[in-house]
């Protein structure tokens, strides 16, 4: 049989007392506990008759407080009574006079069948509603009205209290007009300080001072004579309790004191403002305590160890490293460890805070701090431009060497600074971006809208110290066809940002950002916090190989196709009235408003000049070698480069392609196309690959040879005799000559071909003999590279099916 008498755990009674459960439980009796099962496991529980005098006391006190009649009841239900969000005398009267009608049909039924089911309760309500109005209210409508008015009486069974019959959205009556109020009341001025206040129930220090000061203004006018006071003081009541305007504890007796006391120092001290003026932060201030500067900064030094201020007063309570007056102040056993008085957190103020952003770093406090505003009026559209990159919170799939790769890439992007209209961006898969992706969007940016008029202004690292942005000048050297420029070449001028503040496109990638939360593939900014669990399931069945990434993700084009979508709803959607740079316009309107006729936009003839690099080198014995980092450090060669080793040439690069380069001569004349020497495998035995490097290797080495063979030619002995031959036996002996070589060549062509034929014989297994004739060594190794690219695909085809069937 069930226990009678309510009981209660140690958790509910320190819920509900707001105290710690481990304080509670060490004022328990033990011996007077009751066990209990709460959600399947024994535990101890006591009734309110059990518990000690001083803690009942204090459960009282807080139940008379949120309106309950007993403990037992509070703790059953631990809340307050339920009111309306706008105050019960502020309500509309329509709303008013439907509760009260509510009320009085369905009190009486709830009340006697309290314990009956609702539908029970709703039918016989629905039959008295019908009969007290003269019209039906469907059954569902009656228990909506019903179960809302249980709910909000929160086990009181108050049922006759109007106010829980309230519908859910009502409203407030509207405001008294002056008029009506001079004519009723003859308050005027009263009810517009009233009417003034922007938050009747929670009214500023100046808005109660104002009401405070009308009200007395208006008792001495309508009091006029002494006999009149009680009249006012009954007027000026009535205004301010129907505008329900906390003025005092409660708007009954509590007010009345209010009035009287301030309405005798009103008199008293001569009607005039101060008079009733609230001198408690005055008073106050005047008995504040201060926190000595020796307390405040040994609280900041140990907060400055542990990064807490709770733990920072406990430590220095418990070290007693704070002086006396500090430490007989405050209670020395809290209910709680970390209770930290308002007065020490007033007296630490926003030190704390300071205290942490610089334990991380200077420039992280200094990004916390203020900071300086800009005058954005000063430079026209197309003036500036601005570029950053952007690690896209979205994953998408491309292919390298028919192997499908899932990345976030990197998005280089351009802006206008002036309009922050975006001009171009480059989309990019790898990890990292380089100089060249930046070259190629400054180069694509061109070809939309030209060259902006000033310059960029960039952050810096790589956009500061690239050679193939920025060039790099060598002050020793006056010509500029030996000077590396880079776009200054242009007069295009370069200014670097030193925070991320100052970034205009850094506001703009948040709003890009926010458009990207919709896109398929979605991660998140901070992709280790806030990564959807669905994308995280998506990539790790694509990692693992189960499934291919088409299925979840977003082919690279696809992605681009997406931005390019994203970007164009950015640029067409106006700011607001009170943007800084461009109210009212979006940023494509304001940049199409820009003049063009002095933006500097090359033709095609001249692109090569924006396009390309251009960089002074001295050519070597191996040929020329690019700067390793932004242009690669390729090596390139050829046999016109064979015959300038050692002079210094102007090298032009395409960034885009790496392939080739143009040499030129310093006066930027003689054009020569000039291939990349790619490095050989150290154990190739592909004999295409072999020729070519040796080929490209031979012509630039054959100028040398040939001026070795003309200088060679021209010597004479003196010691002998010459001989003088006629044309015939030239003739003859030059055709020898001929004739040997050609056989040689033959030679050495059927000695090469033989020992390739061998080598495949060995590697196939297949029994060849090799031939003795140029023509069937020909034929032979022919054979013999065919059935190489037939193993290739036949390799290749399986690596292709073993592919299919692991996926």
């Amino acid at each position: 049989m069930a226990d009678p008498v309510p009981v209660f755990t140690a958790s509910r009674i320190a819920e509900i007392a707001g105290q710690d459960r481990k304080t509670i439980r060490d004022q328990l009796d033990v011996d007077q506990a009751r066990p209990i099962q709460v959600k399947g496991q024994a535990t101890q529980a006591w009734p309110v008759s059990a518990l000690p005098a001083t803690l009942r006391a204090h459960l009282q006190s807080l139940s008379e407080k949120h309106g309950y009649s007993d403990v037992t009841r509070f703790l059953e239900n631990g809340r307050s009574r339920w009111q309306p969000n706008i105050p019960v005398g502020k309500i509309a009267p329509h709303h008013v006079a439907t509760a009260k009608k509510r009320c009085a049909v369905f009190a009486p039924i709830v009340q006697a069948h309290r314990t009956a089911p609702i539908t029970e309760i709703a039918e016989l309500a629905q039959a008295a509603w019908k009969t007290s109005s003269g019209y039906p209210i469907t059954e569902r409508t009656i228990r909506r009205w019903i179960e809302r008015a249980v709910d909000r009486d929160r086990g009181f069974e108050d049922w006759t209290r109007w106010a829980i019959y309230l519908d859910d959205d009502i409203s407030s009556a509207a405001p008294l007009h002056p008029a009506t109020a001079a004519t009723v009341f003859g308050a005027v001025r009263l009810e517009e300080a009233i009417d003034a206040i922007s938050e009747p129930h929670n009214p500023s220090p100046e808005d109660r001072s104002n009401v405070w000061l009308q009200a007395m203004i208006e008792a001495d006018k309508i009091a006029g004579q002494e006999p009149k006071e009680n009249l006012a003081r009954d007027i000026v009541l009535t205004v301010l309790r129907r505008a329900q305007i906390p003025l005092a504890k409660n708007f009954g007796e509590a007010l009345t004191v209010a009035y009287r006391r301030k309405r005798t120092r009103w008199i008293e001290c001569g009607r005039v403002p101060s008079a009733i003026a609230d001198l408690r932060p005055t008073n106050n201030k005047d008995r504040r305590w201060e926190l000595p500067e020796s307390d405040r900064t040994l609280l900041l030094r140990y907060f400055k160890n542990t990064g807490d201020i709770a733990s920072a007063w406990r430590m220095a309570r418990t070290n007693k490293a704070l002086t006396a007056e500090t430490i007989q102040r405050f209670t020395d056993n809290p209910s709680d460890k970390s209770y930290v008085p308002n007065s020490i957190r007033a007296a630490l103020g926003s030190d704390p805070q300071r205290i942490d952003e610089l334990k991380i770093g200077p420039r992280n406090a200094k990004l916390a701090c203020g900071w300086i505003e800009r005058d954005h009026s000063g430079y026209a559209p197309g003036d500036w431009w601005q570029g950053d990159d952007l690690t896209p919170p979205v994953y998408f799939w491309h292919e390298e060497q028919g192997i499908p790769v899932l990345t976030r890439g990197q998005i280089v992007m351009m802006i206008d600074c002036r309009t922050t209209h975006i001009l171009g961006w480059v989309l990019g898969s790898d990890r990292n971006y380089n100089s060249r992706q930046i070259r190629h969007l400054i180069t694509l940016c061109h070809d939309l809208h030209g060259l902006p008029r000033k310059g960029f202004y960039f952050e810096r690292g790589i956009w500061k110290n690239s050679r193939v942005l920025k060039g790099k000048v060598n002050q020793t050297i006056v010509g500029m066809e030996e000077t590396e420029t880079g776009l200054r070449e242009f007069g295009l001028d370069f200014r670097h940002a030193l925070t991320p503040r100052e970034k205009l496109i850094e506001r703009v990638f948040g709003l890009l950002q926010n458009r990207m939360e919709s896109v398929r593939g979605y991660c998140g900014r901070n992709e280790m916090k806030d990564c959807p669990e669905k994308v995280r399931e998506w990539k790790l069945n694509v990692e693992s190989g189960r499934n291919h990434p088409r299925e979840y993700f977003l082919h690279k084009e696809d992605w681009n196709a997406e931005i390019e979508r994203i970007v164009a709803d950015y640029n067409g959607e106006k700011h607001g009235r009170r943007a800084k740079l461009i109210p009212r316009q979006s940023p494509s309107e304001a940049y199409q408003g820009r003049t063009t006729s002095d933006v500097v936009w090359l033709p095609l003839g001249c692109r090569h000049l924006l396009a390309h690099h251009r960089l002074t080198v001295i050519v070597t014995r191996n040929g020329i070698r690019l700067p390793s980092g932004s242009l690669g450090g390729g090596l390139y060669r050829n046999e016109a480069t064979g015959s300038v080793i050692g002079q210094k040439v102007l090298v032009s690069v395409n960034p885009d392609d790496l392939s080739y380069i143009t040499m030129l001569e310093l006066d930027r004349s003689n054009p020569r196309l000039v291939e990349r020497a790619n490095p050989l495998a150290a154990f190739s035995d592909y004999p295409s690959e072999i020729s070519a490097t040796t080929a490209q290797l031979r012509a630039h080495n054959r100028h040398g040879q040939n001026i070795y063979r003309i200088v060679s030619a021209g010597e004479k002995p003196e010691a002998f005799r010459p001989v003088r031959a006629d044309r015939k036996t030239i003739e003859v002996g030059a055709e020898m000559t001929r004739q040997a070589a050609e056989r040689k060549d033959q030679a050495r062509f059927v000695s090469d071909g033989r020992r390739f034929v061998e080598s495949e014989s060995v590697k196939s297994g297949l029994p060849i003999r090799a031939g003795n004739t140029p023509d069937k060594i020909a034929r032979q190794r022919e054979a013999a590279e065919l059935r190489r690219e037939a193993l290739r695909e036949i390799e290749r085809e399986r690596g292709e099916k073993a592919a299919e069937e692991i996926s």
